[in-house]
């Protein structure tokens, strides 16, 4: 099979992950400008994570032939999986930073109807 599934599957992570966070600039949430730096580190965080792995890719091939693995192959490939650890880390942040402020309406309504008790 080779490197193509890991492809595949980084073309459905990306285009997944860049419209999750176009959705989080979208013009309903620009009162929380918290969201749009958070999006605005996805998509760069994702971009430069796709050019390393093209990068790493290359490298690999480039040094196919070499008794050890080279240098710029290693850190390539570390700086590949790095970025992929920090995109996975921001959509964390994200997702995180959208339950605490957009709550479901099913807490609004326990809450309201506690209150209502007690008062």
């Amino acid at each position: 099979l080779g490197v193509l599934p890991h492809v595949l599957w980084a073309i459905l992570v990306a285009v997944v992950v860049f419209h999750t966070a176009a959705m989080a600039k979208d013009h309903r949430l620009e009162t929380v400008p918290a969201f749009r730096r958070i999006a605005r580190a996805i998509h760069i965080t994702l971009g430069i994570q796709l050019c390393l792995g093209g990068a790493a890719y290359w490298a690999r091939v480039s040094t196919a032939g070499d008794p050890q693995p080279m240098p710029v192959m290693v850190w390539t490939t570390v700086l590949h999986v790095v970025f992929g650890a920090l995109v996975l880390g921001s959509v964390v942040v994200l997702a995180l930073s959208t339950f605490r402020v957009l709550r479901p309406a099913a807490d609004y309504a326990i809450e309201s109807h506690a209150e209502g008790a007690t008062a």
